[in-house]
């Protein structure tokens, strides 16, 4: 014999029914919403903290490309002075050289070895080589000793030295201008994470949360691997 249901009880059952899986539904978007909310809250937190570390570098490497250009110049002055006291000691030495073949070829022997005693040792040998050559019977021979590879010039040599150096030193402040540049780039990159982070909580659709949670990791993850290859400075 069937027992019969009453039509009311199947349709209390089946409103009971919905109503709990409602609930059900309900208790798993709300675990979701918390599961999201919580990602986001960890991505804002450590966007935040790489955005400052990011700020905080770019400054420092900026301050060390100045400190670089200010060496730089530093270099570059010294070796034009250095360059200026070549061309100075140069003229003095071709001024001593002049009156000295002057004094040699009118037969005044005695002014001639008081031009060249005046001559530092510099000079003096490297005078002394060249009429070893026999300048005036050899036309092969340099035109004037102060060509020669024995006349030393360590005024000329310090500003070449110098001028590499102030070289080197642009090219180091370049290099820190380029990492402080990027530094800078990456804290905006993570300025869009944080505001995809923070856009999260703005929307009802978990979908939309998800989505825009996860194009805040990927920013924050690639950000994340540009700054581990960038230098470090102090």
């Amino acid at each position: 014999m069937t027992k019969h249901i009453p039509e009311a009880t199947k349709v209390s059952s089946e409103k009971s029914f919905d109503k709990l899986k409602d609930l059900a539904e309900e208790g798993h978007e709300k675990k979701n919403g918390r599961l999201n909310d919580t990602i986001a809250a960890i991505l804002l937190s450590l966007a935040a903290i790489a955005s400052a570390w990011c700020s905080y570098q770019s400054s420092i490497w900026d301050g060390i490309s100045s400190r670089f250009a200010n060496e730089a110049g530093q270099y570059e002055v010294i070796a034009t002075e250095h360059s200026l006291e070549d061309s100075q000691k140069r003229m003095a030495d071709a001024g001593i050289v002049t009156r000295y073949m002057e004094y040699l070829s009118s037969g005044k022997q005695e002014y001639a070895q008081f031009m060249l005693r005046t001559a530092d040792d510099n000079l003096r040998t490297a005078i002394e080589e060249w009429l070893k050559l026999d300048p005036v019977n050899n036309s092969t021979v340099l035109h004037s000793p102060l060509l020669m590879k024995s006349y030393k010039r360590p005024y000329l040599d310090s500003a070449v030295t110098f001028r590499e150096q102030s070289s080197k030193k642009n090219e180091d402040a370049h290099e820190a201008d380029d990492i402080s540049d990027r530094y800078l780039l990456l804290s905006v990159a993570l300025a869009v994470a944080l505001f995809f982070a923070g856009m999260s909580g703005t929307f009802r659709h978990r979908r939309l949360q998800f989505v825009s949670i996860l194009i805040s990791a990927v920013i924050f993850i690639s950000v994340l691997i540009g700054i581990i290859r960038q230098p470090v400075g102090s």
